[in-house]
């Protein structure tokens, strides 16, 4: 079985069960391996894990015997493949794993597969393997990724957001500095002013940014309520 290593990142988010969710494999990256994942490859597994009303396991670091979690949705989009599950938190393994990945020691994401007869070729030019079809059997949490394009986008752990993680968010969306310390002390209607000399924020973020704000506001609500 081959493996093929993602980076993530960890970030924090409302609840304490244990949901975990991001890319496992990203498109058109070269990885340490001299692999190249190419958009498609998944098509025919996860038509073939849903026909089977099974999922990829949820490993820690490929071993077979420490199942942490399970994965409970998969698909691809145009940015690589995408996963969502939860770790086990009432098992020894799960709430382990859950706890590192949560406090940042583990950093990587990797899948397990095998690859069909006629499902990859060599890029000469590239210099690289070119994956055009991939059979999954887990993705794993590892602390050493190899191909850092890939991101967790969350662990939920039981907190809100410090103000410093929010900022940091709105960065990594796009905002500037100023735009996302605008936002956090001013709320959302200060993105339809724009700054000079930042460039303009697109539909897409803004949108994106609404979620994001959307999410925080549903998960305070929910955390009062269970008090």
């Amino acid at each position: 079985m081959r493996k093929c290593n993602t980076g993530f990142q960890v970030k924090a988010h409302d609840d304490d069960t244990g949901t975990v969710e991001g890319y496992g494999s990203v498109f058109g990256v070269l990885d340490d391996h001299y692999d190249i994942v190419e958009k498609g490859a998944y098509t025919a597994t996860i038509a073939a894990h849903t026909e089977r009303g099974a999922m990829p396991k949820m490993l820690a670091f490929h071993d077979m015997t420490r199942l942490c979690g399970v994965w409970e949705e998969f698909k691809e989009d145009d940015h690589g493949l995408w996963l969502k599950g939860r770790y086990l938190l009432n098992t020894q393994e799960g709430r382990e794993q859950y706890e590192l990945a949560k406090g940042g020691a583990l950093d990587g994401l990797s899948i397990g597969f095998t690859i069909p007869e006629g499902g990859q070729e060599w890029d000469e030019k590239a210099g690289a393997n070119r994956i055009k079809k991939i059979d999954l059997w887990e993705v794993s949490l590892v602390p050493f990724p190899a191909n850092t394009e890939a991101r967790l986008t969350s662990v939920k752990n039981g907190r809100i957001p410090t103000k410093r993680e929010l900022e940091k968010t709105l960065r990594d969306a796009g905002l500037s500095i100023k735009q996302s310390k605008a936002l956090l002390a001013e709320g959302y209607n200060v993105l339809a002013t724009r700054d000079a000399g930042e460039g303009a924020v697109t539909d897409e973020t803004l949108t994106q940014l609404q979620h994001l704000l959307q999410e925080v506001t549903k998960g305070h609500t929910n955390d009062v309520r269970n008090q």
